[in-house]
């Protein structure tokens, strides 16, 4: 019995549901990589943002004593996200010292369900 040359539909259908499955694979991968790079890349920008609040309140305690209270700001976040960004510089205390707390609190998606992340930074300033 001779045997014909070339592929056989079975084989040619096996192939492509080979080829179909790598390829949903692969996208599959490649989304999930691009949301984490989108959820570092807001985190970062929180951050930069936390450590510009408190150096600004460390250059203003080179001059004068910020007064103590609760400060809040929104700031945006790549993606179009909202960052609510609270200071609290506390009151001065006998050690001539006074601590700055920066928090940032924004909402993220991850894998259909909206979480806050948040970041918080803490520092203490010698009082002039």
């Amino acid at each position: 019995m001779k045997r014909k040359k070339g592929m056989s539909y079975v084989e040619i259908l096996v192939a492509t549901i080979f080829v179909a499955t790598c390829a949903a694979v692969i996208t599959d991968s490649l989304g999930t990589s691009l949301g984490s790079l989108a959820r570092m890349e807001r985190r970062l920008a929180a951050l930069t943002i936390l450590k510009d609040e408190l150096s600004s309140y460390r250059i203003q305690y080179l001059t004068s004593s910020p007064v103590a209270g609760t400060y809040s700001m929104t700031h945006f976040l790549p993606g179009g996200r909202d960052c609510d960004v609270t200071t609290v510089v506390g009151k001065e205390s006998v050690t001539d010292y006074t601590d700055i707390t920066t928090t940032a609190v924004w909402v993220e998606n991850k894998n259909g369900r909206t979480y806050n992340e948040s970041f918080q930074l803490k520092t203490y300033v010698r009082i002039p």
